[in-house]
């Protein structure tokens, strides 16, 4: 089993809507809680409308469309990463070039990374 912390609001967000989609399910079931439904919630919380079957079709909607975005956002940072995993250099603006994770120094411009906590930032 893999462990991994979701600690970014997206993240939190998305959690909490798995979670509110599948407490809807097990009302939808038969099964009941105390306090307010499931159903309440989720139409309160996602401005959904409709009876329960109809909010979690729209629930189901929304799990889509956040992964959706999710595989975007992916698409787009490995786009961005470039050929064989090489990165812009993120130390150095001024050199644009790529420089491999992990490096002391940057394949481009040979300037060494660890300088970087030493000078002022401009």
């Amino acid at each position: 089993m893999s462990e991994s912390i979701i600690d970014a609001p997206e993240g939190i967000a998305f959690y909490q809507l798995c979670a509110r989609r599948g407490a809807l399910r097990l009302e939808l079931r038969g099964l009941r809680r105390r306090g307010r439904s499931a159903y309440a919630i989720c139409k309160e919380v996602y401005g959904l409308k409709g009876n329960r079957e109809r909010v979690l079709a729209q629930m189901d909607a929304l799990i889509e469309k956040a992964q959706e975005e999710n595989r975007e956002r992916a698409a787009r940072a490995a786009r961005a990463r470039g050929p064989n995993g090489l990165r812009p250099c993120e130390f150095y603006a001024r050199c644009g070039q790529l420089a491999r994770r992990g490096f002391l120094t940057c394949a481009h411009c040979q300037m060494d990374l660890r300088a970087r906590d030493r000078e002022e930032p401009t």
